[in-house]
């Protein structure tokens, strides 16, 4: 966001004119999928850095001598621009010494990658079994797996013994480049502030997390600076990942103007949600409903299949109390307990819902029941590994788009679209990243989503 006309850029022969240099910069389009990624990206590597208290990098003879490596049936190479190593054969094995925190948990960082699906091998901790592991292929390409470590394991000491063992003459591995271990990750979600100007927004949050700023003149922007209590924290603005390290512009309507932030722990175990209201210009009432109005439609198009029956019911229950005080706001106090009850309902019921069970194909011709606009979608879908595990091993929030469609053919159809892509009414759906199951005819209107309305579809952040 900053000024190119603020910045100066000096050629680095200038200064010093025996040498040369390359300088590269990588641009990426602001908010865009690729740059969301990039910013959560840098902060794992960041914490995995923090954290990191020892390691060896696969296939670097003086970084594996140097903890003083041990192997049998054990052989090198490289792939993908990485160094690995694996050990084969009945007895084949490879360990390493490496130091870990005496004081508190600890866990194990080890690179796996996807081609190497169905590999069975045990990892020990000085002669005691940690995990008899089989590589899975959960992620397309290389992936980080993380494990815990029984405190046991590690009170008290300085370093371990860590060792990669085949199992039934399985390959033991591979490991690929960096594995170590790390100190335990922080659980914190919350912020250390959020501020606009010298205004400390963080301060006027309710009990509910809810602020009302009102601002005396309309403003095209707004800039707020939101830091999380933790640097690797993750922060969303109305479900697009930000950078927080810089200030953020946000584009004000007149009126009032709604933002839904989250912040997600550097764990990404917990997440934490507050809501922003920025009245532009003059205050619309003494009762501010548009946080309550804004959740409200949002969870009024909200479909989540899977999701646990518990959840649901809470989701229920706080949509229709919601509902309740829209119809009849007699307080602000009351305003936003129903919103944040409902915004956090709906947090709870995304973070349970399940992906998608079993192995389709599909090819059908689908009609959009108001426009009467037909298209034809294939695809196909596949089992997906648990969602948990799936999470705890990648270490990183997966945003979805849940695109639910009450349509007239050969059978119903609900859409879990990957990644950020945006969906508007067409007549053609032919992505590869479309997984699709068939629901039970027929499918109610109740669920029919913004997609047969023509309104822009709500993106739902969905920590699986």
């Amino acid at each position: 966001e900053t000024d190119a006309a603020t910045l100066d850029f000096t050629p680095h022969y200038a200064k010093d004119d025996s040498q040369r240099y390359g300088i590269y910069f990588t641009i990426g389009e602001m908010d865009s999928p690729a740059m969301q990624q990039t910013i959560r990206d840098n902060k794992d590597a960041n914490a995995s850095s923090t954290h990191l208290v020892d390691s060896i990098v696969a296939n670097d003879d003086q970084r594996e001598t140097n903890h003083n490596m041990q192997t049998s049936g054990s052989s090198v190479g490289n792939f993908g621009g990485m160094g690995y190593r694996q050990a084969d054969g009945e007895g084949g094995y490879f360990s390493y010494d490496l130091a870990v925190n005496g004081e508190t948990a600890n866990q194990l960082m080890v690179n796996f990658h996807s081609q190497d699906a169905g590999n069975t091998f045990a990892i020990y901790i000085d002669d005691a079994l940690l995990e008899t592991v089989t590589i899975d292929a959960e992620a397309s390409g290389f992936f980080t797996k993380y494990f815990d470590i029984p405190l046991e394991l590690t009170q008290g000491k300085e370093q371990v013994t860590l060792k990669f063992a085949c199992v039934d003459g399985q390959t033991a591995g591979p490991i690929y480049g960096t594995c170590g271990m790390v100190e335990e990750y922080d659980g914190d979600a919350s912020f250390a502030s959020i501020t606009a100007g010298d205004t400390d927004l963080l301060a006027q949050m309710d009990e509910n997390n809810i602020a009302v700023l009102t601002l005396a003149q309309t403003a095209e922007t707004l800039g707020v600076k939101f830091t999380p209590s933790n640097v690797n924290g993750v922060v969303t603005v109305n479900g697009i990942v930000i950078d927080d390290t810089q200030i953020r512009n946000l584009e004000l309507a007149e009126g009032s103007n709604v933002f839904e932030i989250t912040v997600t722990s550097e764990d990404r175990a917990n997440t934490a949600a507050y809501t922003l209201v920025i009245v532009n210009g003059t205050a619309s009432g003494t009762v501010n409903t548009a946080a309550l109005d804004q959740v409200i439609q949002a969870a009024q198009n909200a479909s989540t299949p899977g999701a646990q029956d518990s959840a649901l019911a809470a989701f229920r229950t706080a949509l229709e109390n919601a509902l309740a005080v829209q119809k009849n706001p007699a307080d602000q106090a009351g305003v936003n307990a129903a919103t944040a009850a409902l915004r956090d309902a709906m947090l709870h019921l995304e973070t349970t819902v399940s992906s998608v069970i079993g192995s389709y194909s599909f090819e059908g011709n689908l009609t959009d029941s108001i426009t009467g606009q037909t298209g034809v979608t294939t695809g196909s879908s596949s089992e997906p590994s648990d969602a948990a595990a799936s999470f705890r091993d990648s270490r990183r929030t997966r945003s979805w788009l849940a695109v639910l469609s009450d349509v007239r053919a050969k059978s119903p159809w609900a859409f879990l679209v990957r990644s950020s892509t945006y969906w508007y009414r067409s007549v053609t759906f032919s992505f590869w990243d479309i997984w699709a199951y068939v629901l039970p005819s027929p499918f109610s209107s109740a669920y029919a989503s913004r997609f047969v309305s023509g309104a822009p579809l709500e993106r739902l952040a969905c920590l699986n």
